[in-house]
């Protein structure tokens, strides 16, 4: 088995484990076979006593006159001192808690049912003098005030037999047992029947997986006082045998589950958690699956859930199963039903969980999965084992309106000045404007051309306009404002073109943007080189928002120079932590002029 996260107020384990057991071993016992713990030392007045059994033959105790039971657990040392006793009457269960009595001190089932050939969880929790119940896979069959008689716990606790050679012993299969100080809630039965423990669990005195598969000890897996099992059967001569366990559904996964990376708003069949399920020792079914998303994602941001399925780790040729949720979408718990997919014995099946996102989902914001525990599937197999890691943080891009990789303005051969523009991609822009001045302040400089409209493209596009109406000699100052379709704007510039109006084969001299250039790397992983360049020497500074616009650093770089230039940003805020993950805009301010480029961190 793997260790799991008990969803017990009184686990102290909330991480994740390495596989420890399998249920693939039991001990098979015939009727006259023990396993003998010894002294638990166990001093207490309430308990909890718990395993699975697997009967292959339930005879009927008929004689009026010996009300026993064929033995699944017990403390008996000497006739007449029944602190726990339980066992199997025919297709009943009969128990004796805090009894000197064999008669009146037992209580049995009616009309229970059991069959051969079936795996049942069977556990009994008791306060002495007051209420003793019984419960089978989880739901309580018998209930009785107990005579709060005899010793709290004698000094032997036996497996599959009242005492070693009393011969009043269980028939079929038995494993995973185990004996608390507490009385268990049902809540607490339902999860622990079906989930491996670590063996240092608050009120565990005793825990037998029987998982060894050879040998004639028992191994107890307590970590504070081991009591281990003796394999012995005084009347025959022979032990209980070795045998196969119950069927069980394993859950792995990788870590993270999926790795954390960027989206882009509108992506459909996004992964945000990939699992494992294997069934081992018979085939099982899938019917539900619960997981809980969180992040700082709302509802809006994504359209639905939904589940992939794969007999190969290929989720570009999986098949969707189940239900699509398209309810209730926001950080929490959620469910996919009706899915019923098969588990072949002895294979491995993948499994996906995805997302549409939405067109207009908020950039910066994240969502991922939690890790999935066994308790959050189920399947018809009775146990189940592992789990499943958190998957990576996935972060909803925030689309730039443009991302202006070069402006430029050149004379051309006809004593024009062409001003000329590329962009990487662009998102809800309207159109642009091309403004000219007599100097460089942007206050002064005029619309000369009339709203070019953007290709609102992802994919690179060139711009240009010409500009045919200069008639004196002088330095020509260009911008480039863009506009969005909200009505914001941005501009881009100066750039400077020297003109003469005798100059038509001069080359012309030309000023390039002042801004920056480029972020490498970029996912900033762990600095980034910022370059930039100037078109005169001036105050240059920088300052990186968040995706909610929040300032969270800031640098000068004092007086720089015309020209090309360096600096850069480890990823830290002001207060040198690490910055999350996200996406941040690093703004640029060069006297008047200024740029903006995008960062990403991913961790």
């Amino acid at each position: 088995m793997k260790h799991t996260r008990m969803l017990l107020l009184f686990l102290l384990l909330l991480g994740i484990s390495a596989g420890l057991f399998a249920q693939t071993w039991a001990l098979d016992f015939d009727g006259n076979d023990a396993v003998s713990m010894g002294n638990l030392a166990f001093t207490g007045t309430s308990y909890t006593a718990e395993c699975w059994i697997y009967p292959t033959a339930l005879p009927a105790m008929v004689d009026p006159n010996i009300p026993y039971a064929r033995t699944i657990l017990a403390s008996s040392q000497v006739a007449g001192s029944y602190p726990i006793w339980i066992g199997t009457t025919g297709t009943n269960l009969k128990v004796w808690s805090y009894s000197t009595n064999q008669d009146t001190g037992g209580h049995a089932t009616v009309g229970l049912g059991l069959t051969t050939n079936t795996w049942y969880h069977v556990a009994v929790t008791t306060v002495k003098g007051g209420t003793t119940k019984l419960y089978v896979d989880g739901v309580e069959k018998l209930s009785f005030t107990n005579l709060g008689q005899g010793t709290n716990w004698n000094n032997i606790f036996t497996v599959g037999e009242l005492r070693p050679g009393r011969l009043l012993g269980f028939f079929g299969k038995i494993l995973d047992v185990r004996i608390w100080n507490s009385v268990l809630t049902p809540a607490q039965i339902i999860y622990g029947m079906n989930n491996d423990l670590v063996g240092n669990e608050s009120g565990l005195i005793g825990y037998w997986p029987f998982s060894e598969g050879s040998g004639t000890t028992a191994y107890d897996q307590v970590t504070s006082t081991p009591h281990n099992g003796i394999l012995s059967s005084v009347a025959s001569g022979y032990d209980p045998a070795w045998t196969s366990g119950m069927p069980y559904v394993n859950i792995t996964s990788t870590n993270p589950s999926v790795a954390a990376t960027t989206v882009a708003q509108g992506t459909d069949d996004l992964p945000l958690t990939r699992l494992t399920l294997a069934a081992n020792g018979d085939a099982s079914t899938l019917n539900t699956l619960t997981f809980t998303t969180s992040g700082t994602y709302i509802a809006s941001d994504i359209e639905n859930f939904k589940l992939y399925y794969n007999t190969t780790d290929n989720f570009s040729t999986a098949a969707q199963i189940g239900t699509t949720i398209t309810s209730s979408l926001g950080a929490g718990s959620h469910t996919f039903t009706a899915i019923s997919q098969a588990l072949a014995s002895g294979a491995t099946r993948y499994f996906w969980i995805a997302s549409d996102v939405s067109a207009t989902a908020i950039g910066g914001n994240t969502i991922y999965v939690n890790a999935i525990m066994t308790s959050d599937l189920s399947v018809t197999s009775r146990f189940k084992t592992g789990t499943s890691s958190a998957g990576g943080l996935q972060t909803f891009d925030i689309p730039l309106p443009v991302e202006l990789s070069s402006f430029t303005a050149v004379l051309t051969v006809e004593n024009y000045v062409t001003v000329k523009w590329v962009t990487q991609s662009e998102t809800g822009v309207g159109g642009y404007y091309v403004y000219r001045s007599l100097d460089n302040e942007w206050m002064n400089a005029m619309a000369i051309s009339s709203m070019i409209p953007s290709a609102n493209s992802p994919i690179q596009q060139v711009y240009q306009y010409t500009d045919n109406e200069l008639e004196d000699d002088g330095t020509y100052y260009y911008w480039l404002q863009i506009q969005d379709l909200d009505g914001s704007t941005i501009s881009h510039g100066p750039i400077s073109v020297n003109y003469s109006t005798g100059s038509g084969q001069e080359t012309p001299g030309v000023v390039q943007v002042s801004g920056i250039q480029s972020i490498f790397p970029n996912p900033i992983t762990p600095y980034s080189v910022i370059s930039y360049n100037l078109t005169k020497a001036t105050d240059v500074s920088f300052k990186i928002y968040n995706s909610r616009g929040q300032l969270v650093n800031r640098f000068n770089n004092g007086f720089m120079s015309d020209g090309d230039h360096n600096t850069g940003w480890n990823g830290k805020d002001s207060k040198g932590n690490s910055c999350p993950t996200g996406i941040y805009f690093i703004k640029m301010q060069a006297g008047r002029d200024s740029g903006i480029r995008k960062a990403v961190i991913i961790k």
